[in-house]
C-alpha cells in the first residue's frame, strides 16, 4: 500500500513541476486558470506540488524543526554554514539566506494553497463531489500551518500587544505567475500578529471539518488540523482551548509506540499525528535534511546537544529522591531517549560533542520530518490540567505515561527490572502547582528535544532565550532585505 502511494506522489510531483514551469512562461504561451485547472486530477496534481514545497528544507522539511533548538538552550551549532552560525548566535540579518528563504518559500506555499482555493469551485467533473472538500481542506491546512509557523519567527510572541505588533503580510488571493510578496501588482503591507493567528485558526478550523481522519502518509488529516489548533491555543496561553483540542487527540485512536525510538525508525507509526513525508528520491537534499545536520554520520553532526540540556535536562529528569530510592533497592535506570537516540548512548563522554540521532537515515536523507506526535499532546494536556485547576492526579498520570515508556530499570545483575513504582511521580511529590508544571515542562524539553519546540516553549512561558528577555529584538527575525527593497509597504522589525 505504501509503495503504491509513494509512486503516485512522485509521479504527481513531477507533473506539477512541469505545470508550475509552464505557468511562469510569457503570456502569449500561457493558458487561463480555467484551462489549467479543469479537472479534479489537475487539482490533485497541484496539491502534491504544494506539499512538495511545504516539505522543503527551508520550511517544515528541516529548518522549522532544527532552528528552535539551535536558537534556544537545547542545541549548539558547530557547522560551517554562516547562516546557521548567525541564527544560533541570534545575530541574523536581513541578508541571511535562511531568513530570506523562509519568507520566500512560505509565501510560495501560501500561494499554492490560494491557487487551489480559487479554482475548486470551477471544477465540475465527476470526481469533484467525492474529493472537493478534502482538497479544499488540505489547501486550508497548508495555508493555516504556514501562516502560524512564519509569524512565530517574523513577529513577536503572542501577547496582549499582538493586536498592534506587526506580523507578516496576509495574502488570500492567488497569483498565477511566479509568486513573490514583492510583486509590484500587490505590495502587501504587514498584518498584525493577531490577524495572522486569527487567519490560521480560521483556516485550520475549517480544514478540521473538511478533512478525513486518515489520508496518504504526509497528507493532512482532521487530526493534523486539530493538532495545529491545539498548538496555536497553547502558544496563546489559552489553556482551556488547548486542553479541549488535546483531549480530542488523546481520544483519537493514536497510541504511544513501545519505545521512544520506534516513532523515528518506523515512520507513520501509531504515535504519528502528522509528519512530512520524505523518501530517497524526494527529500530536502544532502545539505538540507534533518539527518545531515543532526546525525554524527551526516556532516559529522553540525548540531550537538548543549551542555545546558545535558545538565539541566537529561541529568535532572530523574530527581535525587528517586535516584536514592533506586540505589537503595539495588537498581539502576536507563533513559532510552539517551541510550538509543544519542550518538554515544547517553554517557556524554565524547568531548567533541554528542549528537541527537532521532534522524537516522543519513544515507538517503529520507527521514520524515515530525510535526505532531501523541507524546507532545499528552504532556500538553498534563500542563493544561494543572493550569486550569483540574485534577492533578490525572495530570501526574499523563506525565508518568511518558516517563514509564522512556525510563527502564536494571537490577544488580544487569537484568531488566520494573522500576515504574520508583520513577513514577505522585501528587504528593510536588509542593505546589508550579512545581508540577516545572516537572512537565522539563519532561517536554527532554522528550521533544530537536523536534522544533524549545524556542516556542520558552516564548510561551516568557522565559529568557540565551539570556534575552521574551520579545527581544534579536529573537524576532528581520524582514528580508530583498522584500524591503521591492515593496515600499513593508517596514522592518526593530533592531535591524
Amino acid at each position: 500500500m505504501r509503495k503504491t502511494s509513494l509512486y503516485i506522489l512522485v509521479a504527481a510531483s513531477f507533473l506539477f513541476s512541469a505545470c508550475s514551469n509552464f505557468l511562469s512562461v510569457e503570456p502569449q504561451q500561457s493558458l487561463s486558470a480555467e484551462e489549467v485547472y479543469s479537472t479534479t486530477q489537475d487539482l490533485e496534481t497541484a496539491l502534491v506540488g504544494a506539499y512538495n514545497g511545504l516539505s522543503g528544507s527551508d520550511l517544515m522539511g528541516c529548518n522549522l524543526t532544527m532552528v528552535p533548538d539551535i536558537m534556544s538552550d537545547n542545541g549548539t551549532w558547530r557547522g560551517s554554514f554562516t547562516t546557521f552560525i548567525d541564527i544560533s548566535n541570534l545575530d541574523q540579518t536581513p541578508l541571511n539566506g535562511e531568513v530570506t528563504e523562509l519568507w520566500r518559500e512560505g509565501y510560495v506555499a501560501i500561494n499554492d494553497a490560494n491557487i487551489l482555493l480559487s479554482q475548486i469551485d470551477g471544477v465540475e467533473d465527476a470526481d469533484i463531489a467525492a474529493n472537493g472538500d478534502r482538497i479544499r481542506g488540505e489547501a486550508l491546512f497548508i495555508r493555516g500551518a504556514v501562516y502560524f509557523e512564519m509569524v512565530r519567527y517574523f513577529g513577536k510572541p503572542y501577547s496582549e500587544s499582538s493586536s498592534s505588533d506587526l506580523g507578516i503580510p496576509l495574502v488570500l488571493n492567488a497569483t498565477f505567475t511566479t509568486f513573490d510578496t514583492s510583486d509590484p501588482a500587490s505590495f502587501p503591507a504587514r498584518a498584525t500578529v493577531e490577524a495572522i493567528y486569527d487567519q490560521a485558526i480560521s483556516d485550520l478550523t475549517e480544514a478540521s471539518n473538511l478533512l478525513p481522519e486518515t489520508n496518504l502518509l504526509g497528507r493532512a488529516t482532521k487530526w493534523g488540523a486539530i493538532a495545529y489548533l491545539a498548538e496555536i491555543a497553547f502558544q496563546q496561553r489559552d489553556y482551556v482551548a488547548a486542553s479541549g483540542f488535546a483531549t480530542q487527540l488523546i481520544d483519537g485512536g493514536f497510541a504511544l509506540t513501545a519505545t521512544p525510538a520506534e516513532f523515528f525508525t518506523n515512520e507513520g507509526s501509531s504515535e504519528s499525528i502528522y509528519e512530512l513525508f520524505h523518501n530517497s528520491q524526494d527529500n530536502p537534499g544532502v545539505n538540507g535534511s534533518l539527518p545531515t545536520f543532526h546525525h554524527v554520520q551526516g556532516r559529522g553532526g553540525d548540531v550537538i546537544v548543549s551542555q545546558d540540556l545535558i545538565n539541566n535536562g537529561f541529568f535532572k529528569i530523574v530527581p535525587q529522591s528517586q535516584l536514592d530510592e533506586l540505589t537503595g533497592a539495588g537498581f539502576t535506570y536507563v533513559d532510552q531517549r539517551l541510550s538509543t537516540l544519542t550518538s554515544d548512548g547517553g554517557t556524554f563522554a565524547d568531548s567533541g560533542g554528542v549528537n541527537i540521532e532521532k534522524y537516522e537515515d543519513f544515507v538517503n536523507n529520507a527521514d520524515n520530518a515530525p510535526v505532531h506526535r501523541l507524546a507532545e499532546y499528552i504532556l500538553m494536556q498534563a500542563e493544561c490540567i494543572v493550569r486550569n485547576g483540574g485534577d492533578k492526579a490525572e495530570a501526574v498520570a499523563l506525565l508518568n505515561q511518558i516517563r514509564n515508556r522512556a525510563i527502564v530499570g536494571r537490577d544488580a545483575n544487569g537484568d531488566a527490572a520494573d522500576i515504574s513504582g520508583i520513577v513514577s511521580y505522585e501528587v504528593a511529590d510536588f509542593a505546589d502547582d508550579q512545581a508540577l508544571i516545572d516537572a512537565i515542562v522539563l519532561e517536554r524539553r527532554v522528550e521533544l528535544c530537536f523536534e522544533g519546540n524549545r524556542l516556542h516553549d520558552l516564548n510561551r512561558l516568557q522565559l529568557p532565550v540565551q539570556g534575552n528577555p521574551t520579545g527581544s529584538d534579536n529573537l524576532v527575525w528581520p524582514v528580508p532585505q530583498r522584500e524591503l527593497d521591492n515593496n515600499s509597504s513593508l517596514t522592518q522589525n526593530p533592531g535591524y
